[in-house]
């Protein structure tokens, strides 16, 4: 929930916390924009934004670049109708450098009579139009029209398929401002998938719009600008292709296509790798009485004042407290001490504890006492009734995973069975005939591991596992029986291994298309793991995942689509990869994400090492066996070498459970 605070100024915060990350985003709001312009000097916000950066009375414009670049920051700033915003990302540790940057830019800005001549001689967006989810996702093609500026007394609106409507002016010296007038901008939001997946189609698309626009502006001379040169386009053609893995997994969650929840069932406290569905908090207090951490003698501080080597305290000894055993009777009067153990209960008038070893102590038949040979504080070594737990207290928060930590503050505290989410029902298909689940085979058939590998990650990835069987070469008809009897069930998700290819008997595709899909994908830009194929049953809450039959393609494509797909319909959190420095280089197919066999170690200083190991092909489980580490190689890259960071993930366990 964000915290709001109005400063004697008038300036209001807010500010929210994300426990999750590592950097901190600072931004200034100021109510002032482009509603805020008379018509004559349209855009003026846009361009005093853009004047904010060129530098204060501290800094230059390059000081501000080099201080955010130190840091790995990132800077910027943008105009609305509304608002100007400033704002500013960065590593927690130097959220006092961001304030500081902001702060100087908004109070010190020099406009420097150069810089403003300069900027006035750029394009300025006069205001845009669009729909409010398209918020912060516009992509502006710049200058690609910057052969039309020169006054005229025509205006140009081009409505794009998105229905995002811009107009623009543009500044020179003879002119100030030219509303709505001279030239237009092409608009491209992210939230255009056929054109973005589509790079050609996009340029072709544009130049279409180009070449109107030069007609329209009487000049169709000029209606030759190759729009697939311009900076902006090229950065769009370095975007993922439509069958990498990035794509691919967000296009499983998209299939969900409901809200990701599950059933809650009342389950005992014992829940280990469960999602709890409700938040759980403390019946009591814990400690629940004050107590002491230590064995040794409950004192009154008091009574040790003016103590030393050489001048000592004598404190009689009145009794024994246990741990376990009724609270002591008396009230502790003047110079008296209670002998305790650790976990008993503090005697009513004192409030500290002496260590044993810290006292000496004298036992005669007729007085015992101890001897105190230095000052003690108020509430040493003494622990506080609901010091670590008050009653009411938030133990686990909804959606919480819950692991050992948790089970023992349960058993602490008292709480008896909690709510925790369903398992998803999987159902899982081998096939081939080359399979066996026979002890002694032939050295012509294959044990059935991909089956048995699955089955164990059960518990750690929190679903429910049924087998049925092994699908021969020629069953096409007895596996499309078996899917719609299986649609029928409470059976969540569909996985086959093997059967998936281009071979002659991988008929598994071809199957499921004749059922009705409302999503379907097949192949991705991955290795191992290229033929997996992704389908939703239309109306059905159901999914099937086609894994490749070799153990590491199987392997790599369950850990990496099927588990993020359960996390998320059981609302967690997705996982954040390890990073790592490489050990030695790998050289792989650029066109292809690698997800490769490794080995992680640390060094004395605490430095995580990668080894990407030998034997890499997808039927080796040799070097899965020696490694203990997923290495992520993505997409746009060819040769990794050492020393280079990479991200990695465990093999059989969630990596947000270690952060």
């Amino acid at each position: 929930m964000p915290n709001i605070h109005k400063l004697n100024n008038g300036l209001t915060v807010i500010t929210d916390y994300i426990g999750t990350v590592e950097t901190v985003s600072v931004g200034m709001w100021n109510k002032v924009g482009a509603r805020n312009e008379q018509e004559k000097v349209n855009g003026v916000a846009h361009l005093l934004e853009h004047m904010a950066f060129k530098g204060t009375a501290n800094r230059t414009a390059l000081d501000i670049a080099k201080e955010v670049e130190n840091v790995g920051g990132a800077v910027n700033a943008y105009t609305s109708r509304e608002v100007t915003a400033y704002y500013m990302k960065v590593l927690k540790e130097d959220i006092g450098l961001s304030v500081d940057i902001i702060s100087d830019i908004l109070q010190n800005s020099t406009f420097d009579a150069k810089e403003l001549d300069r900027e006035r001689r750029k394009e300025v967006i006069s205001s845009i139009f669009f729909r409010p989810q398209m918020e912060g996702e516009l992509i502006c093609i710049r200058k690609f029209l910057e052969i039309l500026v020169r006054p005229s007394k025509r205006q140009l609106w081009l409505s794009v398929s998105t229905r995002v409507i811009l107009n623009s002016d543009y500044v020179d010296e003879k002119h100030t401002f030219f509303f709505k007038r001279n030239f237009f901008y092409y608009i491209l939001s992210k939230r255009m998938p056929n054109i973005r997946e589509d790079y050609q189609t996009m340029c072709l698309q544009m130049t279409k719009f180009y070449n109107k626009a030069m007609e329209y502006m009487g000049d169709p001379t000029r209606s030759n600008l190759q729009l697939a040169n311009l900076i902006e386009l090229r950065r769009l053609s370095r975007q993922p292709a439509p069958n990498r893995i990035e794509g691919r997994i967000q296009k499983t969650y998209k299939a969900m296509g409901y809200a990701p929840t599950r059933e809650p069932e009342e389950r005992s406290v014992n829940s280990l790798n469960r999602i709890c569905s409700e938040n759980i908090y403390s019946s009591y207090n814990y400690p629940s009485a004050n107590n002491s951490s230590l064995d040794g003698f409950a004192i009154n501080s008091r009574d040790t004042n003016g103590a030393s080597k050489k001048k000592f305290k004598r404190l009689k000894i009145i009794g024994s407290v246990y741990a376990g055993s009724k609270p002591f009777k008396k009230f502790l009067k003047k110079n008296e001490a209670v002998e305790i153990m650790t976990g008993g209960i503090l005697p009513r008038g004192s409030n500290s504890v002496i260590p044993i070893e810290k006292c000496f102590m004298n036992k005669d038949k007729i007085n015992n006492y101890i001897i105190i040979k230095q000052k003690f504080k108020k509430f040493e070594n003494v622990r506080f009734k609901g010091s670590d737990f008050k009653k009411k207290d938030l133990l686990i928060k909804k959606n919480t995973l819950i692991n050992s930590n948790h089970i023992m503050a349960f058993k602490a505290l008292g709480v008896g069975s909690i709510k925790v989410k369903k398992k998803i029902n999987l159902t899982f298909f081998s096939s081939g005939n080359e399979i066996s689940e026979d002890d002694h085979i032939s050295n012509w058939k294959t044990r059935n591991s991909n089956h048995h590998y699955i089955k164990s990650l059960k518990n750690n990835f929190l679903f429910n596992f049924k087998n049925l069987g092994i699908l021969k070469d020629y069953d096409e008809k007895k596996f499309y029986n078996k899917l719609h009897k299986i649609l029928k069930s409470k059976t969540d998700i569909i996985i086959t291994s093997g059967g998936v290819s281009k071979g002659k008997f991988d008929y598994i595709p071809s199957v499921i298309k004749k059922f009705n899909l409302s999503n379907y994908f097949k192949d991705v830009a991955l290795r191992p793991g290229k033929p997996i194929l992704f389908a939703k049953i239309k109306g059905k809450q159901k999914v099937i995942f086609g894994l490749p039959g070799n153990p590491m393609s199987s392997s790599a494509c369950f850990r990496f689509f099927v588990i993020p797909y359960i996390t998320k319909i059981l609302c967690q959190t997705r996982e954040k990869p390890i990073r790592g420095i490489l050990k030695n280089s790998f050289s792989k197919k650029k066109v292809f994400t690698r997800f490769a066999k490794s080995k992680l170690s640390t060094t004395k200083d605490g430095k995580i090492i990668i080894e990407i190991l030998k034997g890499q092909e997808s039927f080796r489980i040799n070097s899965f066996v020696r490694s203990n580490i997923w290495a992520l190689l993505p997409a746009g890259k060819s040769k990794f070498k050492k020393g280079d960071t990479v991200d990695c993930f465990f093999p059989s366990h969630l990596n947000q459970s270690l952060i």
